[in-house]
C-alpha cells in the first residue's frame, strides 16, 4: 500500500468515526474526527503532487498555496483552514481554549 493510499484509508476511518459520533450526538468528537479526516486527505493530496509537508501547519499552508490559491480547490477549503474548526455548538472551542490556557501556564 502506498503512503497516499494509507493516508486516504486513515482519512476514511476518521470520517467513519465522525459519522458514528454524530449519530450519538457527540459533537466534540464529531468535529475532532472530521478535522483529522480532512487533515489526512489534505496530506495525501499534497503527496499526490510530490509535495511533502513537514508539519501540521505546513500541510494547511501548502494546501492554500498549491490548491486554494490556484483555484484547484474551492475557496471554502481555504476558509476552513483559517477559521476555528473546533466550533461545533461552541463546546469544543471552549474546551480547546481551556486546553491552550492550561498548556501556556505549564510552559
Amino acid at each position: 500500500m502506498s503512503e497516499i493510499d494509507a493516508l486516504m484509508a486513515r482519512a476514511r476511518e476518521f470520517l467513519a468515526t465522525a459519522q458514528m459520533a454524530m449519530r450519538r450526538g457527540d459533537y466534540n468528537s464529531t468535529a475532532n474526527r472530521a478535522y483529522h479526516a480532512m487533515f489526512h486527505a489534505a496530506h495525501a493530496l499534497l503527496l499526490s503532487k510530490g509535495i511533502r509537508p513537514m508539519s501540521h501547519g505546513g500541510t494547511m499552508s501548502l494546501i492554500g498555496q498549491h490548491f486554494v490559491n490556484t483555484k484547484e480547490l474551492d475557496e471554502v477549503c481555504g476558509k476552513a483552514r483559517t477559521r476555528p474548526i473546533f466550533s461545533v455548538r461552541g463546546e469544543t472551542t471552549r474546551s480547546m481554549n481551556q486546553w491552550r490556557r492550561t498548556r501556556r501556564r505549564r510552559s
